[in-house]
């Protein structure tokens, strides 16, 4: 652990500068020579995050950078031999996608729709797909976990343990005692006023560095339970009473069309070329468009600058994929490639793709009129302000939010 973190510090990553001041501290403090090198975690809240109506909001576990160094390189072994490695078991396949790459999610998207044996499990963190021949046909399903990351329970992080291969016992041991640290909540109002909390037992916190690899595993969990599981006629309440077994309370989505699989936020599309495609949910789209996290790039004219990051945020979630509204959500403007102060940039690649309006909503199950009504949120201009029933069932489908609702206190879906 010592000698990856002084080797990859300073590896390329969003967040290298940080790492490199990190391990600048811990070199010039004790925290090298400890166990833990960080013993200040704080609980704070996520903010600037649509969530679903009456659900809590979130919180993050500030654990320091130097703690992420202990774990990072660890962890990315782990994640890289789970993808190298899918389970066989009971003639079927589990198997970790690790990435969000549409040819990647492709090949996941087929192996659903036609489970290469008795049956097909994907996963991603906490997020999974499961399908299965039974009684002639292919049942598929999307699995999710109710409160994943607080769900886990001790058996899980000794599982962890025991699974690393020996020369890592020690680091992973390290970074699971990250997970019993106590943490303190400081009010934001009154900054002396705080409260120090000790767990009872090992928690995993939103930021250790092992959160995916947990999350797999528990999933594997999941999975393996379901290969051992003898289903019935209600095949939906089986997955929920096989995810019990292994500790898991899951909710489970039938998918009775191909285009109701959802992983990684992408679904299945036929394109015009008529093969199944992945796509990137629309409720993404009316999410990140017209929205600006603090000050628009740029100097100058604002119109024209929210025009170009309008161009530049709907490029970055479409690089390939092209359908009547996001073409109009391009617009005429430029995509920021071009900015000095951009410090990572990702070479695109890959086949481009044409989708027609028809299948890119059939998903949504939008009538003709709601089309329509959609298809012109995509001619609106620079402070423009719009919402329809269409955009309101895509919300509703990939989010749980209700746009003509919340349009009442916030604007939504605004260029």
């Amino acid at each position: 652990m010592d000698l990856e973190a002084e080797q990859h510090h300073a590896d390329p990553h969003p967040k290298k500068s940080l790492r490199e001041a990190a391990w600048k501290e811990v070199n010039e403090t004790s925290q090298r020579v400890r166990t833990q090198w960080a013993d200040r975690y704080t609980c704070k809240l996520k903010t600037n995050e649509w969530a679903k109506p009456g659900k809590y909001p979130r919180v993050i576990m500030d654990l320091t950078c130097p703690a992420s160094l202990q774990g990072f390189r660890t962890s990315a072994f782990l994640k890289k031999a789970m993808a190298a490695e899918p389970l066989e078991l009971h003639g079927g396949l589990i198997e970790f996608c690790s990435t969000p790459e549409p040819e990647a999610l492709k090949a996941v998207f087929e192996k659903l729709l036609a489970p290469p044996g008795r049956f097909y499990f994907v996963y991603f963190s906490d997020d999974s797909c499961f399908s299965i021949r039974h009684n002639g046909r292919v049942h598929i399903f999307n699995v999710d976990i109710s409160s994943c990351d607080a769900s886990h329970g001790e058996q899980l992080f000794k599982a962890l343990e025991e699974v690393t291969p020996s020369v890592a016992h020690a680091d992973i041991a390290d970074v699971v005692a990250q997970c019993r640290m106590p943490f303190s909540i400081r009010s934001q109002s009154f900054p002396k006023r705080k409260i120090k909390l000790v767990p009872k037992h090992t928690t995993l916190y939103s930021g250790v560095t092992v959160t995916t690899v947990a999350n797999n595993l528990g999933n594997i969990f999941i999975a393996i339970a379901l290969s051992e599981f003898e289903f019935g006629e209600d095949v939906s309440m089986g997955v929920t009473q096989a995810a019990q077994r292994a500790g898991y309370i899951v909710t489970c989505e039938t998918c009775s069309q191909p285009e109701d699989i959802q992983f990684l936020k992408h679904s299945p599309a036929l394109t015009t070329d008529l093969y199944y495609y992945p796509l990137l949910n629309l409720g993404v789209l009316f999410r990140l468009s017209g929205v600006c996290k603090g000050d628009l790039p740029g100097r100058g004219d604002i119109a024209l600058r929210a025009r170009d990051f309008q161009a530049s945020l709907v490029q970055g979630a479409y690089p390939r994929s092209h359908f009547p509204l996001v073409d109009q959500l391009r617009g005429p403007g430029t995509p920021c490639h071009d900015i000095p102060d951009l410090k990572f940039k990702v070479v695109d690649a890959g086949r481009i793709v044409h989708f027609t309006s028809d299948a890119v909503y059939k998903r949504y199950r939008l009538t003709p009129l709601q089309i329509i009504e959609t298809d012109f949120f995509g001619s609106l201009g620079f402070r423009d302000v719009y919402t329809c029933t269409g955009i309101d069932a895509i919300l509703q489908l990939d989010y749980g939010l209700s746009a003509l609702t919340h349009t009442r206190h916030q604007p939504r879906g605004y260029r």
